[in-house]
């Protein structure tokens, strides 16, 4: 089977409106128009060849030919853009698996030190469910573990005067107003803050005494 032929299939089998059941969705995509542009770049790519002759590395060719390659707009594609393009080819090629029309996604991260703790990013909602149970946590979310190391990023960042557009880069963002949201006010962040008032403070008393 050729990359194209999974795409195809993927298309009329699992790329439908989403479909819900209550307020839960069972089926289906909400942007589903958004990923199928994404599926056609990729087919752009990989078109007519086999799925069992995709290796890791070429897919890290593919990762190195995205960065290099700027938008429609001419700008640099962005980290956010290249994550989302590689989730969907692992999206395509885990299909590919459960079809069995593939042996392994080449995609597999074996297990190992700095592997992923529960797994692929676009199957480890349950994982994450699973071990905050078995842990006896609860009301904690993946997002809530975003949002608090985005905030350690930023106080890391200020005390080192490292601008925070850096650390968006860093966690992927694009727009600060998505950046924004993923920001806590902690404990420390309010004491970088206020030691950079009272430096400020007293630079300008110096300042002014000098004037005096």
């Amino acid at each position: 089977m050729t990359f194209a032929d999974l795409v195809a299939r993927f298309k009329e089998k699992r790329l439908i409106d989403p479909v819900f059941i209550g307020e839960r969705k069972v089926a289906g995509y909400k942007h589903k128009d958004k990923l199928e542009s994404r599926i056609d770049r990729l087919a752009e790519y990989f078109g007519e060849q086999l799925l069992s002759q995709i290796t890791l590395a070429q897919i890290e060719d593919y990762k190195l030919y995205l960065i290099k390659t700027p938008t429609r707009f001419e700008k640099q594609r962005s980290v956010y853009d290249v994550n989302h393009q590689l989730r969907t080819l692992r999206l395509l090629l885990n299909f590919a698996k459960k079809s069995r029309w593939l042996k392994e996604s080449p995609m597999r991260v074996p297990d190992e030190p700095s592997a992923r703790i529960f797994g692929p990013a676009a199957s480890n909602r349950k994982a994450f469910a699973t071990a905050c149970r078995k842990a006896g946590i609860k009301n904690l979310q993946r997002k809530d573990l975003r949002k608090w190391a985005t905030t350690r990023y930023v106080a890391g960042a200020r005390r080192a005067g490292i601008p925070e557009n850096q650390v968006m880069t860093m966690t992927g963002h694009t727009k600060f107003e998505t950046f924004r949201w993923y920001l806590l006010t902690d404990r420390e962040t309010v004491r970088s803050l206020g030691e950079a008032l009272d430096t400020n403070r007293e630079k300008n008393k110096k300042e002014n005494s000098r004037e005096n």
